[in-house]
């Protein structure tokens, strides 16, 4: 990501007043100060923190590792966006740490391991990310980010050190939560936050990932109680291994999956869908979840 720096602008000989002419019609994007960008900001919060952090790493000394929201985002793990304005770093020294205007700047024991490289910079790793993601931004946020460093091979035992070294951390309960909480076989913050709702409402432990065969090919079910006669579906979105075949039409998957649904009814099993919606409002998911019990419970009488 190619940025340019205002000495770059006035060595090329435009002056203040061009610059801010050029910002204004858009045709240059501010970074951050005295950094900009010639394209569009069309990227998304996402696209834009990257963009920051290109633009913020050269003037913070030696010393400075990207952590929290902006290591989140590096390692892919799900960010809010409203921890994306500042970029986050972490300084190996005692203190309470500072927040400026777009960088914060937190002050803690890290250990070699604790850092990692991505894409020539320097990053705290997946596990120490996810706990201070967890610490910091919340339980649900967290625990996607904890589900996601595990799912990219780290071990559950490395989660587990995270917590226990550094048990005094502020926010440090959730962090134990996450931890306990975390498993790789989510595959998105929905799935994750799903989950995590499950839990704090007392519904029944799902298994994730459950494999159903219909018409000789098999898929996943996100969740499923099979004592129980159920499946459970995040966004609707059963995983096929090619669900829009070429030439195939959305209307047609639809109704593809309307007879798949069928099928697995044929089997005994009942299918409940859920979005973001329901997972927004608690009472309402549980109150979907329950009725997906009793009405298989009916179906299996």
């Amino acid at each position: 990501m190619a940025l340019i720096r205002t000495e770059q602008l006035l060595r090329e000989g435009m002056d203040a007043r061009q610059i801010g002419r050029k910002v204004a019609e858009a045709r240059l994007v501010k970074i951050r100060h005295g950094v900009y960008d010639d394209a569009p900001a069309d990227g998304g919060p996402e696209d834009d923190h990257l963009k920051l952090i290109a633009g913020t790493v050269g003037l913070l000394g030696a010393g400075a590792i990207l952590s929290h929201a902006s290591a989140g985002l590096l390692h892919g793990m799900p960010v809010p966006r409203s921890a994306l304005d500042k970029v986050t770093i972490t300084r190996m020294s005692a203190g309470g740490g500072h927040v400026h205007h777009q960088l914060h700047e937190y002050k803690a024991a890290l250990r070699d391991l604790d850092i990692v490289e991505i894409s020539g910079l320097l990053v705290t790793s997946a596990t120490r990310t996810a706990v201070d993601l967890a610490r910091t931004t919340g339980l649900a946020y967290g625990l996607a980010a904890c589900d996601v460093a595990l799912r990219r091979g780290h071990p559950l035992d490395e989660l587990a050190e995270q917590v226990s070294l550094w048990p005094r951390r502020p926010g440090m309960a959730k962090g134990r939560r996450a931890a306990a909480l975390a498993d790789g076989r989510s595959e998105s913050y929905g799935e994750s936050l799903s989950r995590l709702l499950m839990w704090q409402l007392g519904v029944p432990s799902p298994e994730l990932q459950w494999p159903c065969w219909v018409d000789g090919r098999q898929f996943r079910s996100d969740f499923a109680w099979p004592e129980l006669g159920v499946l459970g579906e995040f966004d609707g979105k059963i995983k096929y291994d090619q669900l829009l075949s070429p030439g195939q039409s959305a209307a047609e998957v639809v109704m593809a999956e309307k007879r798949r649904e069928q099928a697995l009814q044929a089997q005994s099993w009942y299918v409940v869908r859920w979005g973001m919606a329901e997972l927004q409002d608690p009472p309402r998911f549980k109150s979907l979840l329950d009725a997906a019990f009793r009405n298989a419970s009916r179906l299996r009488a």
